[in-house]
């Protein structure tokens, strides 16, 4: 689901949404997001994947396909920051 919190600035509960944007998520244990649109999953496997939700700023269920970006990220890993 999509929510933006249009009183970031000011601290106050003004929100927009929910709306459905995609499906599927819980097939990864770990999801962050990494700031306009991109969205990472970790898979249990430690695969790492990567999609652009080009509708993040409106709402739309606009994606680019998801890519696999790496290789090796198990459960061992504790913290991930996206900056």
């Amino acid at each position: 689901f999509w929510y933006r919190h249009d009183g970031a600035d000011h601290g106050f509960p003004i929100w927009q949404g929910p709306i459905r944007v995609g499906s599927g998520w819980n097939a990864y244990p770990d999801i962050w997001v990494a700031g306009n649109g991109f969205i990472y999953g970790r898979a249990a496997s430690g695969e790492l994947w990567m999609w652009r939700h080009h509708g993040f700023r409106t709402g739309m269920a606009l994606w680019s396909d998801g890519v696999r970006v790496g290789t090796g990220w198990r459960a061992g890993i504790r913290h991930v920051f996206a900056t």
